[in-house]
């Protein structure tokens, strides 16, 4: 029963380390991003379709502008900057494909599940982000990253530039960087999506 007790205690202690260890490293790679977030109307096909469209005209409309930002904080008052913008990009897009429904645009912290782009994972968990919602917002959503630029048009997936790695890597540091990025390490760790796994797992338990 001693041991019994012993082994629960030693249990409880590594779950809180653990809980605590994907705290920290959330909260570090979250301050080194800005992401957006963009929710459909529906889950109807023309929904989802026209989604991506305003996906792909918010990401050209931003693209230029985000170039100047040197940090996080910059991209994220560039992009508060310019909200009407992204307003009007994106009611234009749904007008030009015969939509009557109107886009909302905020920045603010948005709750985002792992995601596995082709070369980085990122962890789940709070992240500031550009959201933009279509019609009632009752859809399916989309998200990458703005700053740096992991956003890719035409698909959902892709490889992130070389510039925009090492201005993610410059930000988070050697360690976290690592952390993120694809395969094992070089002492053989477990590979990124298995210990991003366990982050999610920690981060569902905590509700």
């Amino acid at each position: 029963m001693r041991k019994l007790a012993i082994a629960l205690l030693f249990g409880l202690v590594v779950s809180m380390f653990a809980m605590a260890y994907a705290d920290e490293t959330q909260h570090e790679i979250a301050s080194s991003v800005v992401r957006l977030h963009i929710v459909a109307n529906s889950d109807s096909d023309g929904d989802q379709a026209v989604k991506l469209k305003v996906r792909d005209a918010i990401i050209e409309e931003f693209s230029d502008c985000l170039q100047a930002a040197q940090s996080p904080a910059q991209a994220e008052q560039i992009m508060q900057d310019n909200l009407g913008r992204a307003v009007e990009t994106a009611n234009r897009v749904l007008k030009e494909n015969g939509f009557s429904y109107q886009a909302q645009a905020s920045i603010g912290e948005v709750h985002f599940p792992v995601k596995h782009y082709e070369n980085i994972t990122l962890p789940p968990g709070n992240y500031r982000a550009l959201r933009i919602v279509l019609g009632s917002g009752s859809g399916q959503n989309w998200w990458c990253v703005m700053y740096p630029p992991l956003c890719f048009t035409g698909s959902v997936e892709g490889s992130a530039s070389q510039e925009s790695q090492d201005t993610l890597k410059s930000s988070l540091g050697e360690e976290n960087y690592a952390l993120i990025t694809d395969g094992a390490d070089e002492d053989g760790d477990l590979p990124v999506q298995f210990k991003f796994k366990i982050l999610e797992i920690f981060d569902f338990l905590r509700g």
